[in-house]
C-alpha cells in the first residue's frame, strides 16, 4: 500500500559474522526513525516559522524604537545599554534560529548577522562610553551621535520585516494559484 503521512520507518543494519569456532558474532547498529510527512505539513511548518520569525522583527523594532526614544529623552545610560545589550542578543538568536530552520533566507541571516556586529555593537559602545563618563558635554556628544545609528538600525529591521512579509505574500499567491 505504501507509505502515507504519520507513518514511522526504522531502519538499522544487523550483521552476522561466520566464526565457526564459538558461534556466529551478532550486532546490530543503532535505530534510527523516518516520520513520513506531507508537502503541506511542511509548508504549514515553514508559514509559522516565518510568522514567528516577523513577530520577533516587530519585537526588535519596537524595542529599538523605544530605546531610541529614550536615548533622545535623556534616560539614564545603564538602562539603555541593557536594553540595548537584549535586542543585540536577541537579533543573534533570529539569525540562528534562521539558519537552522527549513527556508531559504541565507540573506536575511546575512544581514542580521551584520547588525549584531556593526550598527548594534557601535551603539552599545557609545552608549556605554556615556554611561562610564563624567563629563556631561561628552555624555550629551555620545547620546546625539548614537540616535543615527539606532535610526539606521531600525529601518534596516524594517526592511527584513518587509522582505519577509513579501516572501509570506509571495507565497500565498503561488499556493491559490496551484489550487
Amino acid at each position: 500500500t505504501g507509505l502515507k503521512s504519520g507513518d514511522i520507518v526504522q531502519y538499522w543494519a544487523e550483521a552476522t559474522d561466520g566464526n565457526v569456532l564459538t558461534g556466529p558474532g551478532r550486532s546490530s547498529s543503532r535505530r534510527y526513525s523516518l516520520f513520513v510527512i506531507t508537502p503541506q505539513q511542511v509548508l504549514a511548518k515553514m508559514e509559522m516559522a516565518m510568522d514567528d520569525y516577523a513577530a520577533i522583527l516587530e519585537e526588535l523594532i519596537r524595542l529599538q524604537r523605544e530605546n531610541r526614544a529614550q536615548t533622545a529623552s535623556g534616560v539614564d545610560f545603564q538602562s539603555l545599554v541593557l536594553r540595548q545589550t537584549r535586542i543585540r542578543t536577541s537579533t543573534a538568536v533570529l539569525s540562528r534560529a534562521m539558519k537552522k530552520g527549513a527556508l531559504p533566507v541565507v540573506t536575511m541571516v546575512t544581514a542580521l548577522e551584520e547588525l549584531y556586529a556593526g550598527l548594534m555593537a557601535d551603539v552599545i559602545r557609545l552608549l556605554e562610553a556615556g554611561r562610564d563618563t563624567q563629563d556631561a558635554a561628552r555624555a550629551a556628544s555620545v547620546r546625539t551621535e548614537s540616535l543615527p545609528v539606532q535610526d539606521e538600525i531600525v529601518q534596516r529591521l524594517e526592511e527584513l520585516l518587509r522582505r519577509l512579509q513579501r516572501n509570506d505574500q509571495a507565497r500565498k499567491s503561488l499556493r491559490r494559484i496551484r489550487k
